[in-house]
């Protein structure tokens, strides 16, 4: 009988560690404070690159980790050092996505925060 129980407890723990829940959530709205109005309408510019910047927090019980404003501070800073930007280059069309993963429901989880956006660079 000892054996069944450890059995079943040991079944059961395992399906609760297996058992995570995972949400995404893409930011599609601008998150990005410094709107400056940029005309792309004529052909003085060139695509350079693609760059991108993540950032993470664990939380147990609901503590720990970066506030939400922080995490994506924290990806754009990696972003904007990824670009290293030169001379007329501007990074536009700023996205923000975000991913939930409940490793153990309201005990365990993570945020993961990932932004991107195109380097352009203009000619003339």
């Amino acid at each position: 009988m000892k054996n069944f129980s450890f059995k079943l407890t040991t079944l059961l723990l395992i399906v609760v560690l297996l058992s995570s829940c995972a949400a995404f959530n893409p930011n599609v709205s601008s998150s990005n404070v410094n709107h400056t109005q940029v005309n792309l309408s004529q052909a003085n510019f060139k695509v350079v690159n693609r760059v991108e910047g993540s950032s993470s927090a664990t939380y147990i019980l609901g503590i720990g980790g970066l506030a939400k404003k922080g995490l994506v501070a924290s990806a754009r800073k990696e972003m904007y050092q990824d670009a290293n930007l030169k001379g007329s280059q501007i990074i536009i069309n700023e996205h923000t996505e975000w991913k939930v993963s409940n490793i153990i429901p309201y005990v365990w989880g993570r945020i993961v925060v990932t932004t991107s956006g195109h380097v352009i660079e203009f000619t003339k």
